[in-house]
């Protein structure tokens, strides 16, 4: 095997290695920047969000709980 490949693999290698941080690097600061005019946008351009009511449970309604003990039951008496 030739010394001189393996010194352009290792070129090649680190080369690349450089390109994927180069650009993972771009790609962090570039969401940073979107995160900022989001921030912006978002105390400009207020969504109002409806507020969803949580069902209520009426009084103490434990027959459902009772039908899944006994179908636990059922199903270990099999």
């Amino acid at each position: 095997m030739s010394i001189a490949l393996l010194e352009d693999g290792a070129i090649i290698t680190v080369i690349g290695m450089g390109m994927v941080f180069g650009f993972l690097t771009i790609l962090v600061f570039a969401m940073q920047l979107m995160a900022i005019v989001m921030r912006y946008l978002n105390k400009k351009f207020p969504e109002a969000v409806p507020e969803i009511a949580a069902p209520r449970r009426q009084g103490n309604d434990d027959s459902a709980v009772a039908l899944a003990i006994a179908a636990v039951m059922a199903y270990q008496n099999k």
